[in-house]
């Protein structure tokens, strides 16, 4: 897919102030509004003192592993480029670092950090198989974790396995680190499902954001056969889909928890 954008920006067939958005711009935009968003329930969190909650304390981890591909994505481009963004990734990974330090010292002073990132990681693998206790929704947010898990080891491999054009080497990091941080958010988003704790404010601010990272992501994928008419291979339409229903499907559940909990406060 990098490719074919590259020949695309290559070919000189996007408009000069569209063609930096694909897709560099646009995993940028995507990555960090995600990452802003996370970090404004985390402040909340702070100003309340639950950050020993398990789901501040994931979205904390899915915040720092964001923050450290993208420094590293930062880093393989030469010469170095985006110091300021780097800057702030480098400044987002040291306050997620702490505010999980805190609240995981705040129950489990026994554990080292070590132990709790295997123990927490391992009780995250059987909760995400376990479809009994959520219904059919919780089933919906496995199916969007594993899709967002798999797309990220996707990616990974690839950086791994396969020579990348430098040209491309930064914006796959920055990608890789979006996708991981989204598998997070919903896997966040399936444990509030199992325990019916959706029409939470944490839970419809998180269903909203992921909502409008995955349907602006379709939208980057399928721009360029609008804006100047360039062909789009069949296998990015369809992952465009995916994300599509994606997003579709976390917008509705978080709308309907919206909607929900407004008749409560209105009566």
């Amino acid at each position: 897919m990098g490719l074919m954008f590259d020949s695309i920006v290559k070919s000189r067939t996007l408009p000069t102030v569209v063609g930096p958005l694909f897709p560099c711009g646009a995993n940028l935009a995507i990555g960090n509004a995600l990452a802003a968003a996370a970090a404004h329930i985390l402040v909340g969190a702070a100003e309340k003192d639950r950050l020993r909650s398990d789901t501040y304390q994931r979205l904390n981890i899915g915040t720092m592993a964001y923050s450290a591909i993208s420094i590293w994505g930062f880093m393989m481009a030469w010469p170095f480029s985006g110091p300021a963004g780097a800057f702030c990734h480098v400044y987002s990974l040291l306050v997620c670092l702490n505010g999980w330090r805190t609240g995981v010292a705040g129950i489990r002073k026994t554990k080292t950090f070590t132990g709790e990132i295997v123990s927490g990681t391992i009780s995250a693998a059987k909760r995400l198989v376990d479809l009994k206790e959520g219904g059919l929704v919780s089933t919906g947010y496995a199916l969007a974790t594993g899709f967002l898990g798999i797309m990220a080891l996707h990616e990974a491999a690839i950086l791994l396995l396969k020579p990348i054009n430098s040209s491309v080497l930064s914006r796959k990091y920055i990608g890789l680190g979006r996708l991981v941080l989204g598998t997070s958010m919903s896997f966040i988003l399936k444990h509030a499902s199992d325990q019916g704790r959706l029409g939470r404010t944490t839970f419809i601010q998180l269903n909203g954001a992921m909502a409008l990272s995955a349907m602006s992501f379709a939208g980057s994928m399928i721009a360029p056969m609008f804006i100047c008419q360039a062909n789009v291979a069949s296998r990015v339409l369809k992952l465009a889909g995916l994300f599509a229903v994606s997003g579709f499907f976390f917008g509705s559940v978080g709308m309907k928890n919206y909607i929900e909990k407004k008749k409560i406060i209105d009566v």
